[in-house]
């Protein structure tokens, strides 16, 4: 799915493709194949200022993405990406997305069990319907609003939020 994009792309001096152009096929290969979008890689020119401020306010963040194709760069000395170091960006991009997914499950699961009682009380979630082994779809889909809304905000500083979007959920549960 990937090398017929990369071919078509246009590559530097080096025969490797730029930072830019890195970035286009990873986008384009996580829609085509994972369906999601991916921030934090490639420059912007157009964003190059506020990035720069942002990084003056907050030396310490950068994204993933960027810090795995910083170091795939390196290997290549600074001149672009191969085909073979896009894949390795790829799949570990798809290994961060999917580790922080399941991090993001088990809270879900911990800030319903955690509120059981009062989302109990509020008729939101049935008696002990977090504890089951066998869970039913409409406590699949609870969890799934929890995951939603997790990916925005933190339980921990928002509980009275999270009980207020999990009593009327929305189609997007980042508000």
């Amino acid at each position: 799915a990937m090398q017929a994009t990369y071919q078509a792309l246009p590559k530097n001096r080096y025969g490797l493709l730029s930072r830019n152009a890195v970035a286009y096929l990873m986008q384009r290969y996580a829609m085509l194949v994972d369906h999601y979008t991916i921030r934090g890689l490639g420059l912007d020119p157009a964003d190059a200022k506020t990035k720069v401020n942002n990084r003056l306010r907050k030396p310490q963040q950068t994204s993933a993405p960027e810090e795995l194709q910083s170091l795939l760069e390196s290997h290549q000395s600074g001149h672009g990406l191969a085909l073979r170091d896009a894949a390795s960006l790829a799949v570990m991009i798809r290994k961060l997305v999917m580790d922080l997914d399941a991090i993001l499950v088990y809270r879900a699961f911990h800030a319903l069990s955690n509120m059981s009682d009062t989302l109990t009380d509020m008729d939101i979630l049935a008696e002990n319907e977090i504890q089951q082994n066998d869970l039913g779809i409409q406590t699949v889909v609870k969890v799934v609003w929890a995951w939603q809304w997790l990916h925005f905000h933190g339980f921990e500083e928002e509980r009275n939020f999270f009980i207020e979007c999990m009593a009327v959920p929305t189609h997007v549960m980042d508000e």
